[in-house]
């Protein structure tokens, strides 16, 4: 990932999303939990935006962190968090409840909840369709992926109100969909391979270009049949 993240079009594309749903010109200083801030390229992008903190539970994540120079970031395990009431103006959650090592994802939910002002927002993104699964779900940990009106109705029954629930690289599914067809006839049922390594330039920039399309779409408030993922924007009421 860290290797990766600074030109891959996945990452950057959700970065993107990302950035383009945070308050640039706030009136007052905003507060920022980056919860599974995983090497930190998110948190170095945003720095300049408010009081950023990050937390992770890997200790090899953190130091990453480090070689950004970002000081913040904080050896935190989310299940056993004791979340602070009224901290944080955004919460960003990437993959991250989705992940083996979360032990119940509604908690996880409800602590994000307890611990925005009022009118906050959680961006939360997820993978998306069990159809999906293939051996890069064990090599990226992923413990669940979700549908989207499982997103709302554990959303609603927090607290929080959706804003935005939507799927998206729509153009990626059917891709991976003929890539785990492929690897079940090619690969052992015991092997493990993530999808994140480096791709030739000019098929990294078509993808790019294909996924900063969906996030003008998904900007809109257009919602997209199907997708690889799911991100939303949730409001503590």
């Amino acid at each position: 990932m860290y290797e990766l993240e600074s030109a891959h079009w996945w990452f950057r594309s959700l970065h993107e999303l990302v950035l383009g749903c945070l308050d640039k010109n706030p009136k007052n200083t905003v507060s920022i939990l980056d919860a599974g801030c995983g090497t930190g390229r998110l948190m170095f992008q945003i720095k300049n935006l408010g009081e950023i903190t990050g937390f992770d539970f890997r200790d090899t994540a953190l130091s990453y962190c480090r070689n950004r120079g970002l000081k913040n970031a904080i050896l935190v395990d989310l299940n056993k968090w004791n979340a602070t009431e009224n901290q944080f103006d955004y919460i960003i959650s990437l993959d991250v409840i989705s992940d083996q090592g979360i032990n119940d994802d509604i908690l996880i939910f409800k602590k994000f909840y307890k611990t925005l002002k009022p009118g906050g927002k959680l961006l939360l993104h997820v993978p998306a369709f069990p159809i999906l699964k293939r051996s890069h779900d064990k090599a990226a940990t992923i413990r669940k992926r979700y549908l989207r009106k499982e997103i709302e109705v554990i959303a609603k029954e927090v607290g929080f109100t959706p804003i935005q629930i939507q799927y998206r690289l729509s153009f990626a599914l059917p891709l991976f969909l003929i890539w785990k067809l492929f690897e079940s006839i090619i690969s052992s049922s015991e092997e493990s391979k993530s999808d994140m390594f480096a791709l030739p330039s000019c098929a990294n920039r078509l993808l790019l270009k294909l996924s900063r399309w969906e996030n003008a779409v998904l900007k809109q408030g257009l919602g997209l049949p199907w997708g690889t993922s799911i991100f939303s924007i949730l409001q503590k009421n």
